[in-house]
C-alpha cells in the first residue's frame, strides 16, 4: 500500500505555501498547540477549531462559538457553510475528540472532499504516569457503541471477529468483549514505536490479563503510530480473511489517534462495525513535543 507520510520539518514549507484551511482540536497540552502555533502567523490559512466543554461540542471560527447539538445534522451544514469542499486542508487529529473525528473523516472522504487532504499527528515527549506501566489518561468510559454516522449495527446471528487496537490502559478490552454476544475471535493490534522504547511491552502488559481471559494470546498485528496506513492495510487483510456472511468484523480503536484515523477511513469504505467507549480524556495527559508527522491522504479521497 502507498504510505505517504513525512516529518513536519520536511514538509513545513510546502504546507505553509499550499494549504488554505486548518482544522484542529483543543489546545491544552504542548502537543495540541504545536501545529496550531506553527501556522498562527500565516493569515492566508483559515483556522477552524472543534472543542468539547461540559459535554457540549463547539465549532469555533474567528472567535465565533457555534454549538453543535447533533453532529449528524449540524456538521454537514457547517462544512457546507464554510466551503470545506475543494479546499487544501490540513487536519490536526492530535486532540480532536472521537465524537467528532470519525464523522468528520467520513464527511471529508465522501460528501465534502477537499482538493488536498493532509492529517497531522504530534507525539508528546512523555505521557503522564504514576510509574513505568501505570498510565491513567482517561476516565468515565461509557458502554461501547457505534460512532455517529457509522450505522452498521451488531447483529444477533453472525459470529463476531474483534480487531482491537491496544492502548496503554487496561480493562477496556474486557469491557468490549463482555458487551458483545457470539464473540469468536479477538485479534490484538499493537502500536510501535510509541513515545518510548517500551511502548509494545507496555501495551501488552496493560492488556495481557484481558487477552488471557479470552484466549487471545495467539496472533498479534503491529502498526506504526506515525500514520494511519498500517491500520488500513491490517484491517483490509483481516477483512479479506473473514469476508464471509457468517462473520461480522468489529474494530475497536483504543490506541493512538492515527489508528483511529485509519479505522475511520477503512470503515467509510467497508462494511465493518467500529465501536468505542468514549471516555473523557484527562485535561493534561502529556508534556512536551517529541515529533510531528504529516500523512498525505489525498489519494484516499476516492477509494482505498
Amino acid at each position: 500500500m502507498f504510505k505517504p507520510y513525512f516529518t513536519f520539518e520536511k514538509i513545513e514549507g510546502y504546507l505553509n505555501d499550499n494549504i488554505d484551511t486548518f482544522i484542529y482540536g483543543r489546545t491544552t497540552e504542548d502537543r495540541d498547540r504545536f501545529l496550531y502555533e506553527s501556522f498562527l502567523e500565516n493569515k492566508s490559512i483559515k483556522q477552524y477549531q472543534f472543542i468539547i466543554e461540559d459535554d457540549i461540542i463547539y465549532f469555533i471560527y474567528n472567535q465565533e462559538k457555534i454549538i453543535i447539538d447533533d453532529v449528524i445534522r449540524d456538521l454537514p451544514q457547517l462544512l457546507d457553510d464554510y466551503s470545506i469542499a475543494g479546499c487544501n486542508l490540513l487536519l490536526d487529529i492530535t486532540s480532536i475528540d472521537h465524537k467528532i473525528l470519525f464523522i468528520l473523516i467520513k464527511l471529508l472522504l465522501t460528501k465534502f472532499q477537499p482538493s488536498y487532504l493532509f492529517a497531522g499527528y504530534t507525539l508528546p515527549l512523555e505521557y503522564k504516569r504514576d510509574d513505568e506501566y501505570n498510565y491513567e489518561l482517561s476516565f468515565d468510559a461509557q458502554n461501547f457503541a457505534n460512532f455517529p454516522g457509522y450505522t452498521t449495527r451488531l447483529d444477533s446471528v453472525s459470529e463476531k471477529i474483534i480487531a482491537v487496537i491496544l492502548g496503554y490502559e487496561g480493562g477496556r478490552v474486557n469491557s468490549l468483549v463482555e458487551s458483545i454476544t457470539k464473540c469468536t475471535t479477538i485479534l490484538p493490534i499493537i502500536s510501535f514505536p510509541g513515545v518510548n522504547s517500551n511502548a509494545k511491552s507496555i501495551a501488552f502488559e496493560k492488556n495481557i490479563g484481558d487477552l488471557e481471559s479470552h484466549n487471545s494470546l495467539g496472533e498479534f498485528y503491529y502498526s506504526s503510530i506515525y500514520h494511519p496506513f498500517d491500520i488500513i492495510e491490517i484491517l483490509n487483510e483481516i477483512n479479506n480473511c473473514y469476508h464471509n456472511k457468517k462473520y461480522q468484523l468489529i474494530v475497536a480503536p483504543l490506541g493512538a489517534r492515527t489508528q483511529s484515523l485509519g479505522t475511520a477511513i477503512f470503515a467509510t469504505y467497508n462494511r465493518v462495525t467500529p465501536l468505542f467507549d468514549f471516555p473523557s480524556e484527562k485535561e493534561l495527559r502529556s508534556s512536551g513535543v517529541q515529533s510531528c508527522f504529516i500523512s498525505h491522504l489525498s489519494h484516499l479521497l476516492k477509494t482505498i
